[in-house]
């Protein structure tokens, strides 16, 4: 039975999860009915909005939210604030654990600083390394402050509904991410699980991944400031900077490196689970054939080039189509990589 400390919202009458208790990391939103991948789970509006970057947020900021709520909304912010022990943590700590960076939607976007606002049912919904949900910003028809969570693969009725909390932990072997203390709880998904078998090949892709992170950008992965980078000494000397594309001239060992790497990262990725990284490194890569060809590659393209372009412009949208709505602007941006490639003559 759900403990009568939490207060929350009463979730919508169309709402396909319920919020209950889960196992270790106090409640979590479960669903009640099979989901379809790329389904809106949930629309919502924040409690309350502090219109400063994480790092400047204070007490202080936050008691000055607090009293301008109602009383429900007050209870409700209350009652948001016991942890994972039921034990009543401060409203700085209720209001920092339950909140998401905004970006106001519309023209004021320009003008005001980004902020965080603080989500009743969205921080409800636990993290997982492997998640099978994600959160979108200013989702479409809603009001400026608004987020929401949809599926980014089919969810079984009973399945906890899950998100990633942190997307440079893809990058990360189960070690450093607990190593890292983000968080006041230990992930158990089974990239975590230690008995579970997708957690040592999930960490060798992971591995792997931070090794490519490291040459394809010249800095390792963040959180793993201080430790001995993830590549040889004679590998380190290959090390490029996705930065510096600008400056990368036709058929360069450059370009070829960033089109190597940036494929190898798509396909891992892609055997991770975590479709949207994987169709990012697969664009990557298709730019990279741009790149190597020269400025000039709409007058012609040899027919090898072609066929990856294409072949990695496909992976790159099928990706992104399988884990985003279909008006989603990343599944715009892949539709049209797909049709410049499509565009392209050959020599």
């Amino acid at each position: 039975m759900q403990n009568t400390r939490w207060q929350l919202p009463s979730l919508p009458q169309d709402a396909a999860f319920e919020i209950r208790t889960s196992a270790g990391k106090g409640l979590g939103a479960f669903a009640t009915k099979d989901i379809e991948g790329t389904t809106y789970v949930l629309h919502e509006e924040p409690l309350a909005v502090i219109r400063k970057p994480e790092d400047v947020i204070n007490a202080a900021d936050v008691e000055t939210a607090y009293l301008s709520l109602t009383s429900v909304e007050k209870k409700q912010f209350r009652s948001s604030g016991y942890s994972v022990n039921r034990s009543l943590v401060s409203r700085f700590d209720t209001f920092m654990r339950n909140k998401y960076q905004v970006m106001k939607f519309g023209h004021a976007r320009d003008t005001e600083p980004d902020g965080q606002g603080m989500y009743l049912l969205c921080s409800r919904f636990n993290h997982s390394c492997v998640p099978n949900a994600a959160i979108i910003e200013y989702p479409p028809s809603r009001s400026d402050y608004a987020q929401a969570i949809y599926a980014i693969k089919p969810i079984a009725r009973g399945d906890e509904i899950t998100v990633n909390y942190d997307f440079t932990h893809n990058y990360l072997t189960t070690e450093i991410r607990r190593s890292a203390g983000t968080w006041d709880f230990i992930c158990t998904c089974p990239a975590c699980n230690v008995k579970d078998p997708f957690h040592y090949i999930s960490d060798m892709r992971r591995g792997l991944l931070r090794g490519l992170y490291y040459l394809l950008n010249g800095v390792d992965a963040p959180g793993c400031e201080g430790r001995k980078i993830p590549v040889t000494k004679e590998a380190a000397k290959q090390k490029t900077n996705l930065k510096t594309w600008p400056l990368v001239k036709k058929g360069s060992k450059e370009a070829e490196k960033i089109m190597t790497w940036s494929m190898l990262s798509g396909y891992l990725f892609e055997a991770e689970g975590l479709a949207d990284m994987a169709s990012e490194h697969f664009k990557n890569a298709v730019i990279a054939i741009w790149r190597l060809c020269g400025e000039d590659r709409v007058a012609g393209m040899q027919e090898v080039h072609w066929n990856h372009a294409f072949l990695w412009a496909t992976r790159s949208l099928e990706a992104i189509k399988s884990c985003r709505p279909a008006h989603h602007g990343d599944v715009k941006d892949r539709e049209q990589l797909l049709l410049f490639v499509f565009q392209i003559p050959l020599q």
